[in-house]
């Protein structure tokens, strides 16, 4: 492994990118904060642990449950969880699905990135085992991402062609329908909305 000051000379602005900038970021007091569980959700967590499995990597089925930021009904998600891992000798997995803006800086990257995690881990993972799967951080192949949602775009001329909507033949308008009333509060979608073709650039 080459020395810290060697890599520092070689090449300023890696070393400053890749050693210092995750150390402020991750020392930083506004993360802290944002990691750190109040004593109402600590609370919480203690609540919740009652349904706590452990992950069993010889069981094949695995029970999905969606971290959400407005995590106080999660109790019930937790119960439902727990009783259908147990009945279908399963695990719990946790997954995000988060609607956010790809922020253009670096800093805005990360914070939006898997690699940056909030309190809402503690929470769901108090009662599910591995969070698998995170939709906020970026595809490696953004031209095919931007080809496909072009295409999309374009091939929208009634709302039933949003809920219509497949990505590798699996269905997926339904969801981002659903997802576009609760994030844009609107009674139906509007398909002239910058706001549409962000979720279906997300999905």
């Amino acid at each position: 492994m080459t020395h810290p000051f060697l890599r520092l000379i070689k090449n300023p602005a890696q070393f400053y990118r890749s050693s210092i900038l995750p150390k402020i970021y991750n020392n930083s007091p506004v993360l802290k904060r944002l990691r750190k569980t109040t004593p109402i959700q600590n609370e919480f967590i203690s609540k919740l642990k009652r349904y706590k499995t452990n992950w069993d990597a010889n069981k094949k089925n695995v029970v999905l449950a969606q971290s959400v930021s407005d995590y106080e009904m999660c109790i019930k998600i937790a119960a439902v969880a727990a009783k259908l891992a147990k009945d279908q000798n399963a695990n719990i997995g946790i997954y995000s699905a988060e609607y956010f803006q790809q922020p253009k800086s670096s800093s805005g990257k990360y914070l939006s990135s898997s690699r940056f995690k909030t309190n809402l881990d503690k929470i769901y993972l108090s009662f599910a085992d591995k969070v698998l799967y995170r939709n906020n951080d970026l595809y490696s192949d953004q031209a095919k991402v931007s080809s496909l949602t072009t295409e999309i775009i374009k091939g929208l001329k009634t709302k039933m062609d949003v809920i219509n909507i497949h990505i590798e033949d699996i269905k997926i308008g339904d969801l981002i329908y659903d997802t576009y009333l609760r994030y844009a509060n609107k009674p139906e979608v509007e398909l002239n909305d910058p706001f549409l073709e962000t979720l279906i650039e997300q999905a």
